[in-house]
């Protein structure tokens, strides 16, 4: 089997949720023989490396376990003919590809029809300014509230949700504290990725802070 030593790199910012491609070759690791992808937003997401170019790894924070994980593939897999699916250790969710670039754009392809049919028969189409960076910001409100980071100064932690096209209100029902955030942009998906806590001001109207005492 001949190979080409080339392939193509897609995983997802933990950060701001891209699922960018980036092309690699061989001579990316010549000299120090390792490799920084950063996404768009800036961050640096991933470390590709190999020590005797007999085995080559890949490092990476989880954007599902939030834990570093560093996968292990032989030449063969790594420049191979085959798609390699990336998967968290832990959960053994689907993280990202590795493979030639057509195989990753089609399965790329593939994830975002499957999106868009789910934004669709929810009726979120229609109704929000950009579906998918509501969704994204949903999700994000969903992991915070589930790590206990999401409650109102008042000691309330039943918060609910309203939505509105562009934004999300969070209302604490006992002091009526609100916390708007926005959900429109990219700019606005980074945010909530970097917020760990919401807490709403007691009986106060406030903007996204992560702690407004």
């Amino acid at each position: 089997m001949i190979i080409k030593y080339l392939t193509t790199l897609s995983l997802r910012c933990p950060v701001c949720g891209r699922l960018d491609i980036h092309p690699v070759n061989i001579f990316d690791f010549s000299g120090k023989r390792s490799k920084d992808i950063y996404c768009m937003c800036g961050y640096k997401k991933v470390r590709l490396g190999t020590k005797n170019f007999k085995r080559f790894w890949v490092q990476f924070n989880c954007i599902i376990c939030e834990l570093e994980h560093t996968l292990f593939y032989t030449p063969g897999e790594f420049w191979g003919h085959d798609l390699v699916t990336m998967r968290c250790p832990d959960t053994d969710l689907k993280l990202g590809y590795l493979g030639p670039e057509i195989l990753v754009q089609g399965e790329i392809q593939d994830q975002q029809q499957e999106l868009d049919a789910m934004i669709k028969d929810l009726g979120f189409d229609d109704y929000f300014c950009d579906p998918e960076i509501m969704l994204g910001v949903l999700d994000r409100l969903h992991d915070i509230a589930e790590t206990g980071g999401l409650l109102c100064q008042c000691g309330n932690r039943n918060i609910d949700i309203d939505m509105y096209p562009d934004k999300i209100e969070l209302i604490c029902r006992e002091c009526q504290g609100i916390t708007m955030i926005n959900a429109r942009t990219i700019v606005d998906l980074e945010q909530i990725k970097l917020t760990d806590k919401v807490i709403l001001a007691k009986g106060k109207s406030t903007a996204l802070h992560s702690d407004p005492s």
